[in-house]
């Protein structure tokens, strides 16, 4: 009786370690990108996930991180639902030129668009790409972007960061907006910082919608008239009123890697594309050993509960 007991401890041990050992771990959905430079900075010792920006000659001095590959990846690999919460952060620190500043905030932002010619029409056909959904982007100027945090402290020691912001399926794939430039802003430069360093950066699904309505990302824009830049000055644009006053970029040395988008209208065939990815292929097989192994338990439990029947039965007869 003991025997039979052990071996059937035995066996629900070794399936229960292979159902869990068996689980995809938390993806980092930036793993393979890199930081590349912005405007107005100069980015330095660039190892993928890690940057050090020096020359900060402006508010919104920055290198720049497309995330667009990696938020497109995780739809497809979610089956493409209606919507994602995301939750993006890393380390951040800062040097400082003067001893006595030891610490300043910024604006954490993912900019879309630069060096828009005509920003209703441009708004406009971005409304018109979202088939209905919210739309995650504002215009302001010659700029689309949108601030997903505000007030992030930096020091001279290392902190860590993150917030969380949700993205539609229509948004994701938008080609009116193809990259994804996650960057600061609002530096404020009488703290004289002299270099600002991240390190260790992450995206990660925090949560997946699949309810027929998308949840609102943000207010619909409201376009500010702003004056044609003087072509000798460093052109800029009026923030919008729900920001800090912090100025934008025009686009002086920007360098951008577009990235490839797929055509939203065709989700059939967006969606057949990434189910045919070696990840839902070691999806369907874990979800096969799961039901092969839940199977042999049963069938295990059932040889079990006669074996005990029998000796039972026979312990009687002999009584």
């Amino acid at each position: 009786m003991k025997k039979f007991i052990l071996i059937l401890f035995s066996l629900l041990l070794v399936f229960s370690f292979f159902t869990v050992s068996a689980l995809p771990s938390k993806t980092n959905y930036l793993q393979g990108l890199s930081w590349m430079h912005g405007f107005n900075s100069t980015a330095n010792n660039i190892n993928g996930l890690y940057v050090e920006i020096t020359n900060l000659s402006q508010p919104y001095s920055t290198a720049l991180l497309n995330i667009a590959q990696g938020i497109t990846k995780a739809f497809g690999d979610n089956n493409l639902p209606r919507s994602i919460t995301f939750k993006i952060g890393g380390k951040i620190k800062a040097d400082f030129k003067n001893d006595t500043d030891n610490a300043l905030s910024l604006r954490l932002l993912i900019r879309a668009k630069f060096l828009i010619n005509d920003t209703n029409s441009w708004i406009k056909k971005y409304h018109e790409s979202l088939n209905g959904d919210a739309p995650f982007f504002y215009a302001s100027g010659s700029n689309a972007y949108q601030t997903i945090k505000s007030n992030v402290p930096v020091t001279k020691e290392w902190s860590s960061f993150s917030t969380a912001f949700t993205v539609t399926l229509y948004n994701a794939f938008c080609e009116v907006t193809p990259d994804w430039n996650f960057c600061i802003d609002g530096i404020d430069l009488n703290k004289q910082p002299e270099t600002i360093y991240f390190s260790d950066m992450f995206l990660y699904v925090q949560s997946v919608n699949n309810t027929a309505t998308a949840p609102t990302a943000t207010p619909k824009p409201t376009v500010t008239p702003t004056a044609t830049p003087t072509p000798l000055i460093p052109p800029r644009v009026t923030p919008s009123r729900t920001l800090a006053p912090y100025s934008t970029p025009q686009g002086e040395n920007v360098t951008l890697n577009p990235s490839a988008t797929l055509n939203p209208t065709k989700d059939a065939q967006v969606q057949e594309d990434f189910l045919n990815q070696p990840a839902f292929k070691d999806a369907k097989n874990i979800i096969k050993f799961g039901f092969i192994g839940s199977a042999v338990i049963i069938l295990v439990t059932g040889i079990f509960s006669i074996v005990v029947k029998i000796i039972r039965k026979r312990k009687k007869q002999g009584g």
